[in-house]
């Protein structure tokens, strides 16, 4: 026989959950084939079986929590002599058949006929404890065992463990779907009804729905430009992401995320295409708050404006002065606002006014003729996003002309202490789509 058990998932995790078994017990697993599925807050995994044979046992069922090193079956030869039906009952159903069996009366192990003939020839018998030792000439030796009548207790019915129905998912095609997968399709606005799984059996992972998150959104009327309700609220952050965090080192505190846009559309009109990107960026931030935010101790303020800062290099350092209530203002407005920037700062004449209040950090670094690179955030702020230098694309139509287009990389990053890869995704999403309507 052969343990399968919970194998290391990472330097952090301690625990997974049973997503589903793959196999039942009885039967016939081969040595690497893919044997359950188990699920922690970070990643799916499937784990193979160890040897080949026939699945024995299974300890942990589904939605079960299992530590690290624990046995969640057992696999043994077909041709040892216990058979998998008796293996394939648990510990404790093991436990409740054997309560549940009448016990058996013992039998009589001595006669007592010979003992009491000899004793009938003594004239003075002896106590009974002293008999054995004055007839020991006159008997074999022998050990007297008195015989225990034990009523046998009536037999009682079987001890039937009730079955949980598991409550059918509200899909198509009727698959598991893991917590991590529930959680980034909620963070998402993803409904899984509707997601085509390519895992096995057609169950969803978590690249599905990332796939669907990249995906150009058709129809304008699928965005929801309601405001986040957060808006002008202070709260704590959420202490899953702080106790993340907190396993991060300083270097990994801020990660990133990097998308594509065609700005083709933008180049010849007022505020050219830095002035389109920062309307999007506007209109995304009121609606992803988590974007819009800064972290003040142990309190996370979402901000009711969206006020951006355009970073300029000066010959005291870099500077980010403020494009205050970007979100009310038109293209070409936030172009002549970033040329009025760049040449006060190049004067020197910035205010302190000019520096206060930002939101949200932006950098050109196609200026530099970088194609992308991750921005710096400007604290107490928790994003920043960086615009590369423009890339001119061979697009060919369907009747075989080839036309160009212009693109650039934004390059998002954020505090994960505040927001996730899925609210960044989400972010940078409807900027794209926003551009291309």
């Amino acid at each position: 026989m052969s343990d399968v058990t919970l194998p290391p998932l990472g330097e952090s995790v301690r625990e997974a959950t049973i997503s589903r078994w793959m196999k039942a017990v009885g039967d016939t697993v081969t040595r690497d084939e893919p044997l359950l599925e188990v699920s922690t807050d970070k990643v799916d995994t499937e784990i193979p079986a160890p040897v080949s044979g026939v699945l024995w046992e299974i300890r942990f069922n589904e939605d079960d929590v299992a530590q690290v090193g624990d046995v969640l079956g057992v696999i043994g030869e077909a041709d040892e002599p216990e058979a998998p039906a008796t293996n394939s009952m648990g510990t404790f159903d093991r436990l409740l058949a054997s309560l549940a069996a009448p016990p058996t009366a013992p039998t009589a192990q001595f006669d007592m006929t010979p003992y009491m003939a000899s004793q009938s020839k003594v004239a003075n018998p002896l106590p009974a404890w002293e008999a054995e030792t004055d007839l020991d000439d006159a008997m074999e030796p022998t050990r007297v065992i008195f015989p225990v009548t034990v009523t046998p207790r009536p037999a009682t019915p079987p001890v039937v463990i009730p079955v949980v129905p598991v409550p059918v998912l509200d899909q198509p095609h009727d698959t598991y779907v893991t917590p991590l997968v529930r959680k980034l399709a909620a963070e998402l606005g993803v409904n899984l009804a509707q997601v085509h799984g390519t895992g096995v059996g057609g169950r969803i992972r978590k690249q599905d729905l990332l796939n669907i998150a990249s995906r150009p959104l058709t129809e304008s009327a699928a965005l929801n430009d309601s405001p986040d309700p957060r808006r002008g609220t202070s709260q704590p952050p959420s202490p899953a992401r702080v106790a993340r965090a907190e396993l991060a080192t300083t270097s990994t505190l801020a990660l990133a995320a990097s998308t594509e846009v065609d700005v083709t559309a933008f180049r010849a009109t007022p505020g050219g295409y830095i002035g389109a990107i920062l309307q999007a960026v506007a209109a995304s931030l009121k609606v992803n708050g988590e974007l819009n935010a800064s972290l003040l101790g142990d309190a996370v303020v979402f901000h009711n404006t969206e006020n951006i800062g355009w970073v300029v290099d000066t010959n005291i350092g870099p500077l980010a002065p403020v494009i205050h209530d970007a979100g009310e203002l038109a293209a070409k407005q936030l172009g002549s606002s970033v040329e009025n920037l760049v040449s006060r700062a190049a004067e020197g004449s910035l205010s302190p006014a000019d520096l206060a209040g930002g939101t949200f950090t932006v950098r050109n670094d196609g200026a530099s003729g970088l194609a992308w690179a991750m921005p710096a955030i400007n604290r107490p702020q928790v994003a920043a996003m960086s615009i590369g230098c423009v890339n001119h694309r061979a697009d060919v139509l369907d009747d075989g002309t080839v036309t160009r287009r212009d693109t650039v990389f934004l390059t998002l990053a954020f505090d994960r202490r505040v927001a996730d890869p899925g609210a960044a995704a989400a972010f940078l999403q409807r900027v794209k789509t926003t551009l291309s309507r």
